[in-house]
């Protein structure tokens, strides 16, 4: 998500067992910009496991 409106997203396989699910957005950001993960309306986010999981960016 940037500013509330969503660039991107990643639904792992619902039929595995391990679910895994992997995703790469490229956006231009202005200082001041917000960006952040969060699962859809219909997810709790319960796979998104501490030590697991992570979110990172680079300044270019």
């Amino acid at each position: 998500m940037v500013n509330g409106q969503m660039v991107g997203r990643s639904h792992p396989n619902a039929y595995s067992v391990n679910r895994a699910s992997s995703s790469s957005v490229v956006q231009r950001l202005k200082k001041g910009d917000k960006v952040w993960i969060e699962p859809l309306d219909s997810y709790s986010g319960q796979y998104a496991y501490a030590g697991w999981s992570f979110y990172s960016g680079y300044m270019l």
